[in-house]
């Protein structure tokens, strides 16, 4: 509790920047305002998405403190853009894993920076490089790849342009869709890649993405490498203007891992689905469907499936814009471990916090979730508070729950299903401070009530965690 002060000191001071930065751009009367469309774009979840070329123009946008490194031209239709970010958190988290008491709550502080330059050359390509470096502080408890990632070339790739299509080859993140299934993460401390070639082709209504990728795995101590006993491949089509997509992908992991039924050996998986998401004045909603019906795990045949379902109403006319909204994820787990089939969804590469809470315990496999949600503008463009109540459960009461990793909870399977399938409940607190474009600000807490299932099979310390964490976008 004696960080409290500190703590609320930080936030006063990113408010206060965010107040002065807010009346510093409308100070001066007599600097024309740019007209809606000449607003600056936001930062994206996917850097490599930004296109610069409007700082080409001169006054077409408000002046930014990092515009001279954003578009640099070079002659010849060539222009280099950099950027990065720094990110910093402090949290403290108590028995997230479910181990046995006693459970001590552990303290801990984690550190990125990542910087950027992207070469471009109009109509022919573009060479994208990235480097990382991360670290934690005080962690108690087993440190994971998560937590640090020490000076490594976090993308490389390059770009070829041909014609309406864009081959890209090298390191690089994917993130599709909601990111249910495939997600470069950025909760986590660590972001998601893989060592791929992607094909892109797009026109007004349609985008196609097509890839075969091997994800890369992150060395604390050394340089990163790609796993070359998985491969993942697919194909993604987004209607730019439909709202409807669809996808296949393709894993196979030539690993020994047991799969639910007891055997050990390698896995092949196929997983189709398609996702429909749209606006209608106040109304938001997607559905998405995936479907695994056909692969083979140590013998064994997969049929699995998922469903995930959100939306929302925002009073866009109010000051505040306040935001009702609930969802609903659902993803298959084993119904018999004699049957000689596997009814676990595979979550893939799935983002950990969304759609199943900030406290990322569960991954997306034998899982039911329901979830209510509220949002505010406390303070309207500045500051948001929101919050997410869920309630969560396995899809299988014969079947293990699962961790993020896509690990089993080891021990806590009722192959008689009497334990009930009930996991527990989960209270999600959030602040968001957005201090002008650049600076970001976060302050949460997560408690969780421990629920049938787990009183079962092994009662524990229920988990909470609260944080708070800084973000420089540039």
């Amino acid at each position: 509790m004696a960080s409290a002060p500190r703590i609320g000191l930080f936030f006063s001071l990113l408010l206060a920047l965010a107040v002065g930065e807010s009346q510093g751009q409308g100070a001066d009367s007599s600097q024309a305002v740019p007209p809606p469309a000449a607003v600056r774009p936001p930062y994206r979840n996917l850097r490599f998405e930004e296109d610069y070329r409007f700082l080409a123009t001169p006054g077409a946008v408000r002046p930014s403190v990092f515009d001279p490194i954003k578009y640099v031209p070079l002659g010849r239709g060539a222009w280099l853009q950099a950027g990065g970010e720094l990110w910093l958190r402090y949290e403290e988290e108590t028995n997230k894993f479910l181990a046995p008491d006693p459970q001590p709550a552990d303290g801990f502080a984690a550190a990125r920076l990542a910087l950027h330059l992207d070469l471009r050359v109009e109509n022919r390509g573009r060479l994208f490089i990235e480097g990382i470096h991360g670290e934690v502080f005080d962690r108690d408890q087993v440190l994971f790849f998560i937590h640090r990632n020490r000076l490594d070339l976090h993308q490389l790739f390059a770009d070829v342009e041909l014609g309406p299509a864009t081959l890209r080859v090298g390191r690089q993140e994917l993130a599709l869709g909601r990111e249910r299934l495939v997600s470069a993460s950025g909760w986590g401390r660590m972001r998601r890649r893989f060592d791929a070639v992607t094909l892109l082709a797009r026109d007004s209504v349609w985008e196609l993405q097509v890839w075969y990728s091997r994800p890369v795995i992150i060395e604390t101590e050394s340089p990163d490498r790609p796993n070359r006993d998985v491969d993942f491949a697919g194909a993604y089509l987004r209607g730019r203007a439909t709202g409807l997509d669809l996808y296949y992908f393709y894993k196979r992991d030539r690993r020994d891992l047991p799969n639910p039924n007891g055997p050990i050996g390698a896995r092949t998986l196929h997983t189709i689905g398609g996702l429909f998401g749209k606006t209608y004045g106040a109304w938001d909603f997607d559905i998405e469907v995936s479907a695994q019906p056909a692969g083979e795990w140590a013998g064994d045949d997969v049929r699995a499936w998922s469903l995930g379902a959100q939306g929302g109403y925002t009073l866009r006319y109010a000051k505040r814009q306040p935001r009702l909204g609930a969802g609903v994820e659902v993803a298959s787990g084993d119904d018999d471990p004699l049957d000689n089939q596997v009814n676990t969804f595979d979550q893939l590469f799935r983002q950990e916090r969304t759609h199943l809470g900030y406290l990322v315990m569960y991954g997306r496999q034998n899982i039911q979730a329901l979830h209510l949600n509220a949002r505010l503008a406390v303070i309207p463009r500045w500051v948001t508070f929101e919050v997410f109540h869920y309630w969560l459960g396995l899809q299988s009461g014969t079947d293990f729950p699962y961790n993020p990793g896509a690990m089993p909870f080891t021990g806590r399977r009722d192959r008689a299903g009497g334990s009930g399938r009930v996991l527990g409940r989960e209270l999600d607190l959030g602040l968001v401070v957005q201090a002008g474009l650049h600076h970001t600000a976060m302050m949460g807490y997560s408690g969780y009530w421990n629920g049938s299932f787990i009183r079962a099979t092994g009662d524990v310390t229920p988990p909470d965690n609260w944080y708070v964490q800084y973000r420089l976008r540039f």
